[in-house]
Formats: structure tokens, sequence, C-alpha cells
């Protein structure tokens, strides 16, 4: 059995300096905002998981070794993020992890009788917003990424040749500081509407575009859960109609052709 190698990345010292001097400290001497590799990151993680646990053989009956798979309960620290690609985390307050009591109150297992995710963050901690990594399938004008994509999160991008998009991002969160979670919330949503119009109307154009020609050249219907032609419309060649004294007229082919001869 062989254990999966994490590779371990540290970040450069200049990349370092020009985040803390865009974003600055907070009041525990701390980076607001920090880039740290995947393979590096590590957080808390409690409960009950699957251990094996190997028996020795029996030497007098012979028995080979063998591999019991068991429950336990325990406290482990696990990767938090993809293992290979670059993340920006931002730092939080005590605050945004509510008071203590509520924290060990939601965070304990009667269970596993501990707090799963270890003790109160009473300097605050970070929280991840942005990692670098790209979809090689998008097309010009496309802005969401490929579902395969966002399931694997996406295509590796190095840090160094790819700064300017943390600088970016560390500039966006800066601006939005003093907007409240209500009306971040609203924004959010008025953004995804708007994304759904657009490929609501994207659609409805590619459907007429489709459309347009098949109806312009030959009609059809739906019947009997198929398609059909529509009938070329069946024109009578209009007569001209005879008139008596009175004023009467009809078709030849409406009145008989003796009634006909009497009128004429």
């Amino acid at each position: 059995m062989t254990d999966t190698v994490i590779e371990k990345r540290e970040v450069p010292d200049w990349i370092v300096s020009r985040i803390n001097s865009i974003g600055g400290m907070n009041q525990f001497g701390r980076p607001n905002y920090r880039v740290i590799w995947g393979g590096n990151r590590l957080h808390t993680v409690g409960g009950k998981f699957k251990k094996v646990i190997y028996v020795k053989s029996d030497e007098h009956l012979i028995i080979p070794d063998r591999a019991i798979v068991t429950e336990v309960a325990e406290i482990r620290q696990l990767l938090k993020y993809h293992p290979f690609r670059w993340h920006l985390e931002r730092y939080r307050g005590p605050e945004f992890y509510g008071d203590p009591e509520e924290w060990y109150r939601q965070t304990w297992d009667e269970e596993c009788k501990f707090h799963t995710q270890g003790d109160y963050p009473s300097e605050g901690g970070y929280e991840h917003i942005f990692y670098l990594a790209m979809c090689v399938h998008m097309k010009p004008g496309e802005q969401d990424w490929c579902v395969p994509c966002q399931a694997s999160s996406g295509e590796y991008i190095p840090l160094e040749e790819n700064f300017n998009l943390i600088e970016m991002m560390i500039r966006a969160f800066q601006r939005s500081d003093g907007i409240s979670q209500q009306a971040e919330k609203r924004e959010l949503f008025e953004r995804e509407a708007k994304k759904r119009q657009m490929r609501e109307k994207r659609v409805g154009e590619i459907v007429r575009g489709v459309m347009r020609p098949q109806l312009a050249l030959q009609p059809t219907s739906w019947q009997d859960g198929n398609h059909c032609s529509v009938p070329e419309p069946r024109l009578e060649t209009l007569r001209q109609l005879p008139h008596t004294k009175l004023g009467f007229g009809q078709s030849n082919k409406a009145m008989p052709n003796k009634k006909q001869e009497e009128i004429n």
C-alpha cells in the first residue's frame, strides 16, 4: 500500500511583498490576503473515517495477513482545496465565525464525543475566494467554463506569469468591502438573471435561425406525433357568372346545364 505524494510549493518573496503592500495587514500582524499552494493547505476535520487494520498471520495455521476495514472516530488534518492549484485566501476576523459558544455548540458531535472543527478561531482565519486556472475549451465571447472544467477545477496555470489576475481580484474585493451582505446577494441574483436572459435570447435566435429557412421552403404541421407537410392550397378556376334580366347569376358548376340553357 503506497501513499499519494502531494507536491509542496512556496510563494515567491516578491509576490508576498506585493500582496501585503496591496492588501495590508490585520490587527494580528498577518496579511489580509495571501496566496497558498493547494498541497500546503490543510484544515481540521473530525468525524468517522474508514481505517484499515492489518492482522498478523498465524504461523501454525499458515494463515496469510489479513486487512480488516473498520470505522474510527478521529480528528484529522485534510487537504482543503485542489492540491495542484494556486489559491487566493482572504482573512476573516473572529466575528465571521460567530461567538465561541455557538461555535462549540454547532461543531459538537455527540456520537464521536468531540468538536469536529477543532478549537474556536479566536484570531480569525483565512477563507477561499479565488484560484488560478483556466478552461481551454472556451470559445471567443463565452464567459462560463464548460462542465468538465468546472468539475475538475480547470487547467493549471503558473502563478508568476498570471499574478495580474491575483492583483485584480484583491482590488475587486477591496472595492466591495463597503457593500452589505444583503446588497451583495441582490447584485448576485440580478447578475445571474441577466446571464439567464442572455442565454435564453441566444437560444431563441439560434432556434429561429434554424427554423426560418424550413418554414419558408416547406410548411409543416404536427399530427399524430409526426411531422407532415401542409398541402398546397387548391384554387378553383373562377368562371364568369351569367347574368339574367333579374340580375341573378350563378356558376355552371353549381347549376344544372338544362336550367342554365333556359336562362340563356
